[in-house]
This record gives C-alpha cells, sequence and structure tokens, in this order.
C-alpha cells in the first residue's frame, strides 16, 4: 500500500516482529507477541508491529492475503517491507526469522529471537521496552 513515514516513531519505542510466509516458527510465535502487545496496549509510547518480509517469487496476491489473514487474527499493526526477505535479512545482518526489533526514536536498541519460552520472552521483552521507555 502506501510508505512508511519512519518520524510516526519519533519518540517512541517500537517494537517490531519480523516474519515470512514459510516460517512455522513465526505464526507459532504470533500469539506471544500479541500477548506482549497487550502488556503496553495503554501506553502511548510503545507501538507494536509485524513486519512482513515479502520472499521473491511469490504471486504479490498470496503475500497479501496470509497479511490479511494475520491483520484479521492480531491487533497489532502489520507492514510490509518493500525490499525481499534476503535483502532486508542482508542489511540487518538476519539469519532467519522470527526476529524482534526494538527501537527507540528509530535507533535499533535489540535485534534478536523470538522463539522461545513464552514466559522467557515476555519477561525479556519487557526488561528491554522498559528500559527504553525510560531513556
Amino acid at each position: 500500500g502506501k510508505a512508511f513515514d519512519k518520524n510516526l516513531w519519533k519518540g517512541k519505542v517500537v517494537v517490531l516482529d519480523l516474519w515470512s510466509q514459510g516460517c512455522k516458527a513465526c505464526f507459532e510465535q504470533m500469539p506471544k507477541f500479541r500477548v506482549f502487545a497487550e502488556m503496553y496496549r495503554n501506553n502511548e509510547k510503545v507501538q507494536f508491529y509485524s513486519l512482513y518480509l515479502p520472499m521473491k517469487g511469490i504471486d504479490m496476491r498470496i503475500q497479501d492475503s496470509i497479511i490479511n489473514q494475520v491483520q484479521r487474527e492480531y491487533t497489532f499493526n502489520t507492514l510490509k517491507a518493500i525490499q525481499s526477505f534476503k535483502t532486508v535479512s542482508s542489511i540487518l545482518g538476519l539469519q532467519g526469522v522470527p526476529v524482534m526489533l526494538v527501537l527507540n526514536d528509530s535507533k535499533i536498541v535489540y535485534m534478536g529471537p523470538f522463539n522461545i519460552a513464552k514466559t522467557d520472552i515476555v519477561a525479556n521483552a519487557y526488561k528491554i521496552v522498559d528500559r527504553n521507555l525510560k531513556q
């Protein structure tokens, strides 16, 4: 759809869940990401997004259908990268997905795995976000 203006993230802690359609672990962690997002539902200084990384060679209609399904199931906003999974992975140095990125004032302050036990990810991610809210 539309281009995203990263200035909307200025002064905010932003949590991004990076995923792609062929990743079983990505879909398994989405409920955990929803629980985490719900913890900050009333805090306007924290925003949650699911960032879909498109795969080359996959029909755009199929990709859009997958994104629409995720948006129907979960309350967080879903963004779609305009660069391919391979390009974004190369830029960020990703080995694969799912990956959680935490940005503070549009700068990456954490990049790491998201596919760990629910209690661990919520506890660890909570500390990362709270630490950045205090800055």
